[in-house]
């Protein structure tokens, strides 16, 4: 029983450690072939440049 607990802790630590952060917006004039850009506010200190993927809630990944 301690070694399905461990494992199942162990894989939600994985998989959050692992995930990237969603940012909802709001907006409807975005160029779809324009590059975009996203100001993201948080307790973690980033150096360099971020990546992020725009998802359109009716139509998903853009």
């Amino acid at each position: 029983m301690k070694k399905l607990l461990f494992i199942l802790i162990l894989f939600t630590w994985l998989s959050y450690s692992y995930a990237k952060p969603i940012i909802y917006i709001n907006e409807v004039t975005f160029d779809s072939n324009a590059p975009k850009s996203a100001l993201i506010g948080d307790d973690q200190q980033y150096i360099g440049k971020i990546s992020f993927n725009i998802i359109d809630a009716i139509t998903l990944p853009i």
